[in-house]
């Protein structure tokens, strides 16, 4: 998946590999749910984020994103 990722005011198109989204199951409130994560490595130098010893903070760094998402019902829109 490609989308605009922004870190301390600058924005960069970034590639994240998406895993295959769980199955829809159902939670304790009868409510459908799925799950989905997704990873990337960026520099954070291209970011403007810098500053930090290299020995502290490594240049490229990587991100996970993990997601549940909730169908939404007729009574929350």
């Amino acid at each position: 998946m490609t989308g605009d990722l922004t870190i301390h005011g600058v924005t960069k198109e970034t590639v994240l590999d998406v895993e295959d989204p769980s199955e829809p199951m159902k939670d304790p409130m009868g409510n459908a749910r799925m799950r989905a994560s997704a990873t990337t490595t960026i520099n954070r130098q291209d970011f403007g984020v810098s500053g930090y010893p290299a020995a502290m903070i490594a240049d490229h760094v990587a991100v996970t994103i993990d997601v549940e998402l909730v169908k939404a019902t007729a009574a929350s829109h």
